[in-house]
């Protein structure tokens, strides 16, 4: 029979894993006219991501060869077309890159 670390059967203490994440982004965007009918759209995006997480077992102790930190530096940047066809019908297309979320193994 498993024990009760919760109100249920199964419930894990409040401190599982705590994991704090900073991030502090900055994001630059420009158009041009290329045209009158035609815009192109750039930006780019620098990130820095910090991550610390603790992990404790289901009893509550401190299980430190678990435990991990980062940082992350990210760097994305899209580029697009805006045409205008006519005054009320306007068409666009992009590019973009992204990250996946960091994420952990099990």
């Amino acid at each position: 029979m498993q024990e009760a670390y919760g109100n249920y059967a199964g419930d894990f203490p409040s401190k599982v894993s705590p994991t704090k994440i900073t991030d502090n982004a900055g994001y630059f965007e420009d158009a041009l006219n290329v045209t009158h009918n035609l815009v192109l759209v750039t930006g780019i995006r620098f990130e820095n991501f910090y991550l610390d997480r603790l992990n404790y077992s289901q009893g509550g102790s401190l299980q430190s060869s678990l435990d991990f930190s980062g940082n992350y530096h990210p760097v994305n940047y899209r580029a697009g077309l805006v045409y205008s066809l006519t005054p009320s019908l306007i068409v666009y297309g992009q590019f973009a890159t992204a990250q996946d979320p960091l994420e952990t193994t099990s």
